[in-house]
């Protein structure tokens, strides 16, 4: 159960930027209109 808790906090705090990185590619790619 540790290494899970380990691995939730990672993907917690590398999950975010990625998510705001890729929405924000695709307002600019496909939503710029």
């Amino acid at each position: 159960m540790g290494s899970a808790t380990v691995l939730e906090v990672i993907l917690a705090i590398i999950l975010p930027p990625v998510g705001v990185f890729l929405r924000y590619k695709l307002g600019v790619s496909g939503y710029s209109f």
